[in-house]
């Protein structure tokens, strides 16, 4: 095995070492060899803050989203029974739009510690970071803007589909930084099924709207029904991505994996190779 730094040959020396000829540390350049993928990515710079900024905007969008949900069923209540009404605006907060707007301005300045995090990363690999953030601008405005109902359902919603959209790069660039989350990736939440979620409750609310003005109540109904389930799946979705946010968190500032660790070999033994 060469080493990283100048490629001398390290063939008999101790992984816990250095090279003795320009002093790379021998356990960084097995690491490099067995992982490439992570060797050859750009610095992440302060780790820890980066990762921690990704987990507390995407509570704040998983909040944000719960609002907004919470906010349109009250708003279908009203036309069903006041005394639903009353009971869903006892449990909404006093001020909804004051305080998405808190929630979205913090997923904002958050999202700015993760671009400082990626600052080495080429300007291409960081335009999930600005779709993210014009997806949550469009949100905002759908809440302070007084627009038709189909109106702001509409913007909101292709809004939500930005804010995902850059979500889903967003992730990948954190997660490719860890080998066990590149591993398990097939197993985490991934963000292609909130993205279609949020394309059926559109469409079930476009259904809703026009299926009124013809009269077809049949129709409406299940627009309305599409629509609060693909929401409710959209939350459950999210809550799987604040758990997988947290997963990404722990990969991320946890040390690197012993060689041993990466050359194990599933149902073998680590020490025959």
């Amino acid at each position: 095995m060469k080493c990283r730094g100048c490629g001398y040959d390290l063939r008999g020396l101790s992984a816990t070492g250095t090279c003795p000829e320009c002093g790379h540390p021998i356990n960084k350049t097995v690491l490099s060899t067995l992982d490439p993928e992570t060797s050859g990515l750009p610095r992440l710079r302060t780790p820890t803050r980066t990762a921690m900024a990704y987990l507390v905007m995407v509570i704040m969008m998983f909040l944000s989203t719960c609002l907004g949900v919470a906010t349109t069923i009250e708003a279908r209540l009203a036309t069903v029974s006041r005394d639903l009404n009353d009971l869903a605006l006892a449990l909404l907060p006093p001020s909804p739009e004051l305080v998405n707007t808190i929630l979205l301005s913090a997923a904002c300045v958050c999202s700015f510690l993760i671009d400082l995090g990626l600052k080495d990363r080429p300007q291409e690999n960081r335009r999930s970071l600005l779709v993210l953030r014009v997806g949550m601008l469009l949100v905002l405005a759908g809440w302070v803007m007084s627009w038709a109902d189909l109106d702001v359902q509409i913007v909101l919603f292709l809004a939500m589909l930005l804010v995902l959209w850059g979500l889903r790069g967003i992730s990948r660039d954190l997660g490719r930084y860890s080998i066990t989350w590149r591993r398990s990736l097939a197993g985490t939440q991934q963000i292609e099924p909130l993205i279609a979620a949020t394309v059926a409750a559109m469409l079930g609310f476009v259904t809703r709207h026009f299926a009124l003005m013809a009269q077809w109540y049949s129709i409406a109904s299940i627009g309305a029904l599409l629509a609060l389930i693909s929401l409710l799946l959209l939350i459950i979705g999210l809550i799987y991505v604040v758990w997988n946010a947290c997963w990404i968190l722990k990969a991320i500032c946890s040390p690197p994996p012993a060689p041993s660790d990466l050359l194990e070999i599933p149902g073998g033994d680590p020490d025959t190779m």
